[in-house]
Parts: structure tokens; C-alpha cells; sequence
């Protein structure tokens, strides 16, 4: 495989049309364009009557290295590399396809010079050995350069317009080995621009990275301010929680004592003011009547009279007076 001059020059603020040299030349507008055949799907070099263009975002700091977006799937996707098993021809199962944007070498590409006006494109994570080909009237693939001459390995690049898009400006690198967080690169998508990079944890927003770095510089000793903040709240609720199984408890003796006629618990030797249940029958003494009285007046033996003794067979009865 020959040793080819990076195309390190490529615009990210600038919409190219990708078409290829056996389909195509540098004379006049293109005939055709690199588009995708469905969203997601597989790629074909088309009739150029839609607005499949691309974007090429340069990433990391070799030189002609990019993330590549078509307009038609926004930052939303990038060009990447499928496997399609169902293929019959083995030479033909890898193909180049449109997927969610994420970190991954599967998403770069090197694309350098075969000359001053053709670029050949190299996947990242399949090596060298892989270039974007295309077969006539059917999908673009990666195939090798080893094979001859493959004139259909030779693409064109032709700028349409600006991108003048910021969310276009968004660069996805590699994480630090030693570190779960993930890089994104910030800047305009102008040539002259600066990029400011941004790092976050991937677990978190952006607005916690803030309070981390605060909480890092005023030492490891000490607790965070969300620590102290939520140690606070918990002995707060911990108190009201107290308080209100105190009144509740208060209640529910009050009430108990209310019931059994007695004075409350808070208040001890206090007389109950509670008025004395009156049974409805009348007293024990009042059962005998006046008239039962004068029915039958009680009579009293006279002193005078003395018991007489009756002899053995004789009966005689004494009235009393």
C-alpha cells in the first residue's frame, strides 16, 4: 500500500460533495454524490438530485484525520463501519454506514492524497488495509488497494457551501485510561477558530463538574458542601420526626384518660370536673312506702305480762291486750 501526503487541510466549516473519479471528474458541477440509501443504512455514489452532503470534522492531532456527518442525519450520526453477515460475497460484508454518534475509531477516518485532486479513505479501526470503493450501480464498501490499480478508491471533493452551524463544531476523543470520564472537544466550525475543550464525567451534568472542582480545592479533609448540607437536613427531619411521635403520643393518653373519668396525665391530684352519673332508680331506703306502714302498725308486748309456764297435757292460750 503506498505512502500517501495527509489531506490536512480539509474545512470543518465547509458542506463537500463526495462523488468518484470512475463516475466522475473535475470538470463542471458533479453528476453524482455520495448519499445513503435509507437513514442508518448502507451508502451508494447516486444521482446527484438530493442534499446529501458532508461535513469533515477534524479530530485528534494526526494530521487528515476526521469524523465525517452527512446532512442528512445532522450530528445525530457519523459514517462509520457495518458488518453485513447477510451478504453473500464475503468481500463485500463490510460497508461503510451511517450510526449514532459516539467515541469510537469505527467513526474515523484517514483520508489523504492520491493526488492533487483525489482522496482515498482509510477506517481507523480496520487499518490500513480497507479503503471506501464502490461497485457499479450497487453499495460502497471497503476493500483493499492490494488487488490493483482500484480506480474506484479515488474520490472527489467538491465545497457547496458553509456549515456556519455551532452544534456541528462537537468533537468526540478518546478517554484517559485512568479516568471513566469522556472528552468533547467545543469550538466553532470556522478554519481560523479556537476550540476550547470541556471535560465531563459521564455519570453526571456539566453543573456538578463545578461543585467538584470547588470541593477538590478547598481539601480532601474537609466535607463537601452537599455533605454538610445533607447531614443538616437529616437531623432536621430527625427532629421534627421526634416531635411529632411526642404530640401524638400526648393525644393519645389524653384521650384514654378523658374516657375513664379521670384527671388528664399532665395534670395529677386535679379533681375531674366531669359531673357524677346519678343512677335513675331511687335509693335503697325509699322501697317502703308510707301507706305499707300505716297498714300494719307494730304493736308492743305490755311489761306486765310474764310467760306462764303450761303443765304436761294442759293448752291454754293467752290473748294479748
Amino acid at each position: 500500500m503506498p505512502t500517501l501526503e495527509p489531506a490536512a487541510d480539509l474545512d470543518s466549516n465547509v458542506w463537500y460533495q463526495l462523488s468518484e473519479l470512475a463516475v466522475d471528474d473535475n470538470d463542471g458541477d458533479f453528476k453524482s454524490m455520495l448519499q445513503p440509501t435509507a437513514p442508518g443504512g448502507d451508502l451508494r455514489v447516486g444521482a446527484a438530485n438530493k442534499q446529501s452532503y458532508w461535513q469533515s470534522q477534524k479530530i485528534g492531532n494526526k494530521p487528515g484525520r476526521y469524523q465525517l456527518r452527512c446532512s442528512d442525519t445532522t450530528v445525530k450520526k457519523q459514517l462509520s463501519v457495518c458488518y453485513r453477515p447477510e451478504v453473500i460475497n464475503e468481500k463485500l460484508r463490510t460497508r461503510p454506514c451511517l450510526m449514532p454518534i459516539e467515541d469510537s475509531e469505527m467513526q474515523q477516518w484517514d483520508i489523504s492524497l492520491w493526488d492533487s485532486d483525489t482522496y482515498r479513505l482509510t477506517n481507523v479501526k480496520n487499518g490500513t488495509k480497507w479503503n471506501l470503493d464502490c461497485i457499479p450501480n450497487g453499495p460502497v464498501i471497503l476493500s483493499s488497494d492490494l488487488e490493483g490499480e482500484q480506480p474506484r478508491q479515488h474520490w472527489l471533493m467538491s465545497s457547496v457551501g458553509q456549515v456556519n452551524n455551532e452544534m456541528y463544531s462537537t468533537v468526540y476523543t478518546a478517554p484517559p485510561k485512568s479516568t471513566g470520564e469522556s472528552t468533547a472537544t467545543a469550538g466553532t466550525t470556522g478554519s481560523d477558530s479556537t476550540a476550547a475543550t470541556a471535560t465531563s464525567d459521564s455519570s453526571s451534568d456539566p453543573s456538578n463538574n463545578s461543585s467538584e472542582s470547588n470541593d477538590s480545592g478547598s481539601g480532601s479533609s474537609g466535607l463537601s458542601t452537599g455533605a454538610v448540607a445533607g447531614i443538616s437536613v437529616g437531623v432536621t427531619l430527625g427532629v421534627v420526626a421526634l416531635a411529632l411521635a411526642a404530640f401524638f403520643f400526648w393525644r393519645r393518653n389524653k384521650r384514654k384518660y378523658q374516657v375513664a373519668g379521670t384527671g388528664s396525665p399532665d395534670s395529677p391530684g386535679k379533681p375531674d370536673s366531669s359531673p357524677m352519673a346519678v343512677s335513675p332508680n331511687p335509693a335503697y331506703s325509699s322501697v317502703y312506702s308510707a301507706e305499707k306502714n300505716n297498714a300494719s302498725p307494730a304493736a308492743e308486748m305490755m311489761h306486765e305480762q310474764r310467760p306462764v309456764e303450761l303443765s304436761t297435757g294442759q293448752h291454754q292460750r293467752h290473748e294479748l291486750p
